[in-house]
């Protein structure tokens, strides 16, 4: 049972099947040709793109560099800020201690300055006037601990001289009162 009119629907199916195909080529077309990016404009993309990632990754590591600078310079002002009461006995002992932070702080001063800007000139002196500030202040604590060393042993010298004139005196005192 087949329709009388298969002919005429395979021929309508055909018809309506390329106007709909050539009311559709002039978009697709179009769209091909113009909706394209071209190699030139992909590879400047391209390269655009490359550099923004780079100039992430340098200030990555700059913004690194800068947290570790500031980290060890907390690190220095905070350990002399804590043992300043302890340094002030001049006792010596936290020489050691002093001397790793300031090593610390001049190794991360000179990998800012390798990964540094030119506007960043400011803080880079600010960072050596506090190294310079802090190895004056280790200097000047071991000068003073030597010289209340020294001090202590002129004292220790002058405490023998009094006991050996204390003693004297005694003798003195007791023979005078055997003469008398």
């Amino acid at each position: 049972m087949r329709p009388l009119n298969t002919r005429e629907r395979r021929v309508q199916f055909f018809r309506f099947l390329a106007l709909f195909l050539l009311a559709i080529a002039p978009f697709i077309l179009l769209t091909w040709l113009f909706g394209r990016v071209d190699h030139v404009e992909n590879e400047f993309l391209r390269s655009q793109y490359e550099t923004k990632r780079a100039d992430g990754a340098v200030a990555a590591k700059y913004r690194e560099q800068l947290i570790k600078l500031e980290r060890s310079t907390g690190g220095l002002k905070d350990y002399v800020v804590t043992k300043s009461g302890t340094m002030a006995k001049l006792d010596f002992n936290d020489n050691g201690t002093l001397t790793d932070h300031i090593g610390k702080v001049k190794s991360d001063l000179e990998n800012f300055e390798n990964e540094s800007r030119e506007s960043d000139s400011t803080l880079i002196s600010i960072t050596k006037a506090l190294e310079s500030v802090a190895t004056n202040l280790q200097n000047a604590y071991i000068e003073a601990a030597e010289e209340v060393a020294k001090k202590n042993e002129e004292l220790s010298e002058m405490k023998k001289d009094l006991d050996k004139a204390k003693t004297e005196r005694d003798e003195f005192e007791t023979r005078y009162n055997q003469v008398k």
